[in-house]
């Protein structure tokens, strides 16, 4: 929303400009001269534009004209601004560079039902979906699109509605709300025999299960030893997986012992299938937020949304 508030604010600025007029094509003077300034000529601004030099120099004069100001200096190589023409510059910069922006997101918010959210495979599968199908027996006319990404960009979260990302919600440009905090801790059937694990370091004498660290930036064993201060050494060959739901396939089928997230794995120990050695339990201080872009304007849908799962969550 604020980036709307600024462009109105910035439009009744220039309306002593635009609304005593009648050239409507005040908008065409506006960007033109802008791209104009940017480049620092008028040849490079016609390239951009893919206009004629004469054309844009024609619109600049008229733009002068009405404002009875001049903005440009002509050079023989280039151009320069005036003192009126940096201060104009200043002034229109804000309104050129979002006005595209809030429109395409005005646009969203009118005639779209669907909310789309990215986040990465493990989090829409043991965590998000069951919540979108519950969410959908309220409101059914809503389709939630989940986008499933293992290194999503945070450049990224501005094509979505939503995006889940896992950090410590400290980032510049995105709004974020704390969904439930990163608690890793070993699992394993619960029938596997984990009697002779009393330190650490006995982990390391059982069949290890894990994700491929090279397909998902996750904690790995190697790293959660280390974070402990132990060394990695295991005396068996270590299991690698591509995918989540085969890590902990590989653990309900009493293959070894594997690094569980909790809201993963909650259900899976509530039900007596798998068990924590809970005694290495452990809270990273991280957690997975749910973001959006900062002045990104929210459809009703997806502000339905949002206010559902910040509510159903706590």
């Amino acid at each position: 929303m604020d980036y709307i508030r600024r462009s109105v604010a910035l439009l009744k600025e220039l309306r002593f400009f635009i609304m005593n007029n009648k050239h409507i094509r005040v908008y065409n003077y506006l960007y033109y001269f802008y791209i104009v300034a940017g480049q620092g000529s008028f040849s490079r601004a016609a390239e951009k534009l893919h206009l004629t030099q004469g054309a844009i120099s024609k619109q600049i004069k008229s733009l002068e004209d009405i404002l009875g100001v001049k903005l440009l200096k002509r050079k023989s190589r280039g151009v320069s601004l005036t003192t009126n023409g940096a201060y104009f510059l200043e002034k229109i910069s804000p309104f050129i560079e979002k006005l595209p922006y809030v429109i395409n997101q005005m646009q969203r918010s009118i005639t779209t039902d669907v909310v789309r959210i990215i986040c990465t495979e493990a989090v829409a599968h043991y965590w998000l979906a069951p919540l979108v199908y519950k969410f959908n027996e309220f409101y059914p006319d809503i389709s939630i699109h989940i986008i499933s990404n293992n290194h999503i960009s945070v450049l990224e979260i501005e094509k979505y509605d939503f995006g889940i990302l896992f950090g410590d919600g400290d980032w510049v440009n995105l709004e974020a709300r704390e969904l439930f905090p990163e608690i890793v801790c070993p699992i394993c059937h619960k029938d596997y025999p984990t009697d002779d694990i009393q330190e650490l370091n006995d982990l390391m004498h059982h069949r290890l299960i894990q994700l491929d660290p090279i397909q998902w930036p996750w904690l790995n064993w190697r790293d959660w030893m280390k974070s402990h201060g132990e060394i990695y050494n295991p005396t068996k060959e270590v299991y690698i997986y591509n995918q989540a739901t085969l890590a902990l396939a590989s653990c309900t089928n009493k293959q070894g012992i594997a690094l569980g997230w909790e809201f993963m794995i909650k259900d899976l120990v509530e039900s007596g299938i798998l068990k924590k050695i809970d005694r290495f339990e452990t809270k990273t201080g991280k957690s997975d937020f749910l973001v959006k872009s900062k002045g990104r304007l929210s459809s009703r849908p997806a502000q339905i949304f949002h206010d559902w799962l910040l509510t159903t969550i706590k």
